[in-house]
């Protein structure tokens, strides 16, 4: 059954056989790698909707698109509440081996009800990110260095320029392995 088109939250919308839906973004690089948004059509990034799990996602998400060694990752952010009072800090979610954003929305809305920014993303080849493979079901990384430059370029391209300091790290499994790694070698 060939993807149906339709309009939700204000944009156009693409859902495959399995009822993901999908809203078309194309990226080109930019200065120093960052990805950003072009005007051409063409490639296709995550709506933020999660699909059979009961939770809602969180308001004011904002899909941030990074470019890590060649790849495309999807990044999410939520800035604390305006109005209710500066954020308190920063948390970065690094997910475990084969886990994906939507997993911890249930965890993000508590942090933000908290005062907190949250960011969370999906590693190279695995939930919604970019994957070097043809097969779009198989995640997989050349040296698990790879998964330290994500999180580099993770902390440049989303931290740094958008999110209050201090800066804190939830993590499961593998994504505590790189986060733990990464925090020895950046003191």
């Amino acid at each position: 059954m060939p993807a149906r088109r339709e309009q939700e939250r204000g944009g156009p919308l693409s859902r495959d056989d399995s009822g993901r839906a999908w809203s078309k973004l194309d990226l080109r690089r930019g200065p120093r790698g960052v990805a950003e948004p072009s005007s051409e059509r063409g490639g296709l990034l995550p709506n933020l909707r999660l699909v059979g799990a009961g939770h809602a996602v969180p308001p004011g998400a904002i899909v941030d698109p990074v470019a890590s060694g060649g790849t495309i990752l999807r990044a999410v952010r939520w800035m604390a509440a305006v109005g209710r009072r500066d954020a308190i800090g920063t948390v970065l979610i690094c997910a475990g081996r084969t886990e994906f954003i939507e997993k911890y929305l249930e965890t993000v809305q508590e942090l933000l009800d908290r005062g907190f920014t949250v960011v969370a993303f999906d590693w190279r080849g695995q939930g919604l990110s970019e994957r070097p493979l043809g097969n779009p079901r198989k995640g997989h990384v050349s040296s698990f260095a790879d998964y330290g430059t994500d999180l580099s370029s993770i902390v440049a391209q989303v931290l740094v320029p958008f999110c209050p300091r201090p800066w804190f790290g939830l993590a499961h499994s593998m994504g505590g392995t790189v986060a733990l790694a990464f925090a020895a070698d950046h003191p």
